[in-house]
């Protein structure tokens, strides 16, 4: 830890910057373990079965930061806690509470498969989850942008209040409610396959659903918009 920072104290500002959401102070305190630990990584591995669970997942984010070792943070509840991600292999399953208020981009989870209340309140461009499935809550309150969900499949409630802008949906196929009350601008789900209820109560502007193709009750009672939207 940093001079006069004990665990203690860390716990404290940790315990408070999740609470409030605030995924750029989780992120500081993930670099500050990481730089205190650069050479000598190997005593973080101590820190992932804490009691404190989010002093477990943020530990595993510092670890990866510094080795590029990304398996402890698939192994725990809240591994990944406050990561930044730019490059993984391809195909990772994840899941439960990983890798909440990361930042992902470049071509960090392509092909993954995301489930649980994964990377809520994170923040993703690049192509970051080109191609990926997402379901259950998994990018809830997240915020979208470059291509980085480019051709993916999202169900379930998957981006339940997320901010979508700037071609991150582009080719998608969305089904189940996956952006129920999302906010969704700048050509956002341009040219996406949408069905059963899948922007039920999401608000739409900027071109954000121009092309769109719509089945069922996929765009029910949209705010926001009253462009023409859809190829039918």
């Amino acid at each position: 830890m940093q001079k006069n920072l004990t665990i203690d104290r860390f716990e404290i500002l940790l315990e408070s910057a999740v609470q409030f959401g605030e995924g750029n102070r989780i992120r500081h305190l993930a670099d500050i373990i990481a730089k205190s630990y650069s050479k000598k990584p190997e005593e973080l591995i101590s820190f992932f079965s804490n009691d404190n669970k989010h002093i477990a997942g943020i530990a595993t984010s510092a670890y990866y930061s510094i080795t590029e070792d990304i398996e402890p943070a698939l192994s725990i509840e809240y591994g990944g806690l406050g990561a930044v991600v730019a490059s993984t292999k391809i195909r990772l399953k994840i899941g439960q509470s990983q890798f909440l208020f990361s930042r992902n981009s470049g071509n960090a989870f392509w092909f993954s498969e995301n489930s649980g209340n994964a990377f809520g309140y994170s923040e993703n461009s690049g192509d970051s989850f080109r191609s990926s499935m997402n379901r259950g809550e998994s990018f809830k309150n997240s915020i979208n942008q470059g291509e980085s969900f480019q051709d993916s499949e999202n169900c379930w409630n998957s981006f339940e209040k997320s901010t979508n802008k700037g071609y991150s949906l582009w080719g998608s196929r969305n089904n189940e409610h996956s952006f129920y009350y999302s906010d969704n601008s700048e050509n956002a789900a341009r040219g996406s396959t949408n069905d059963n209820y899948s922007f039920c109560r999401a608000k739409i502007r900027d071109n954000a659903l121009k092309g769109a193709k719509k089945f069922g009750n996929s765009f029910w009672r949209l705010e926001g918009t009253k462009e023409p939207i859809l190829s039918q």
